[in-house]
């Protein structure tokens, strides 16, 4: 599929939610991977259309994905079309990382812990900012695997961890979320699958990170995908949003929109 006819069912699918951004202020969490460089590059082709203005930031960690040549070169390709890229500096090595049991839940606590600090010192009014998050279905694909062996399937002895890890991937499946205090939750990938953002990317020509994460393997994405393209699977979101849904105790959407917005982000998000 090209890149135009992407773009026009991608618009047609999240037009309801575009809608509602006119005159909001967009901050898209950007790490300059597939994923969130696709959802900049959608968000840039609506944002004439539906008035509203972007800005992107990204926490520029683990160190070793972030050498200066990409950045500039990142950088360079998105300032030429007009969008403005922020990299935050998180002040660790990958030291840290590299004697975790899980180097990835190292890595998001730093990267959110940096996000709220920059969301507490620079977000002035609450009721126009829109967080614009790129999980996509692959994603929520490895998500719906989790929950199936524990989670909300009926294990009962989860661990404090293991339910707060279940609460987060179960909000990401909900593409639009207003908070209790005015702000949004966007997620606008959530209906295309790596398949689509990699011939994406290619078609147009985006730059990415050119070196891997030495910690990939720990994610399940990474992981089942490769099962997956051996196994010629694709996925439907609608499809397996309503899977999930039969899933007992998978929360309601209002379960994380009545939240305060210190727990949300703190320890959902």
């Amino acid at each position: 599929m090209d890149t135009a006819s992407i773009y026009s069912q991608w618009r047609e699918i999240n037009s309801e939610f575009l809608g509602q951004l006119r005159g909001k202020q967009i901050f898209l969490l950007f790490s300059g991977g597939k994923d969130s460089s696709v959802g900049m590059d959608l968000i840039m082709r609506a944002r004439s259309e539906y008035d509203f203005s972007l800005q992107a930031h990204g926490g520029a960690y683990p160190v070793h994905r972030y050498t200066k040549s990409d950045l500039q070169r990142i950088r360079a390709y998105w300032e030429a079309k007009g969008a403005q890229i922020v990299w935050h500096k998180i002040d660790q090595t990958d030291t840290q990382l590299n004697s975790a049991e899980d180097p990835c839940k190292v890595c998001q606590r730093l990267r959110k812990e940096k996000l709220n600090k920059v969301l507490k010192s620079e977000i002035r009014d609450w009721t126009k900012l829109v967080l614009v998050v790129c999980y996509s279905l692959s994603d929520l694909a490895s998500y719906a695997v989790e929950h199936i062996l524990g989670a909300f399937s009926g294990q009962k002895d989860l661990s404090p961890e293991g339910s707060e890890r279940a609460m987060e991937t179960a909000q990401r499946f909900y593409p639009f979320l207003v908070m209790k205090e005015g702000y949004v939750v966007f997620r606008p990938l959530l209906t295309l699958d790596s398949r689509t953002i990699y011939e994406y990317l290619d078609q147009m020509g985006i730059p990415t990170l050119s070196i891997p994460c030495r910690y990939r393997n720990f994610r399940p994405k990474r992981l089942l995908e490769e099962y997956y393209e051996k196994m010629a699977l694709r996925f439907d979101y609608e499809q397996l949003f309503d899977f999930m849904k039969q899933i007992k105790d998978f929360p309601l959407g209002n379960t994380f929109t009545s939240m305060d917005k210190e727990k949300y982000l703190s320890k959902i998000f």
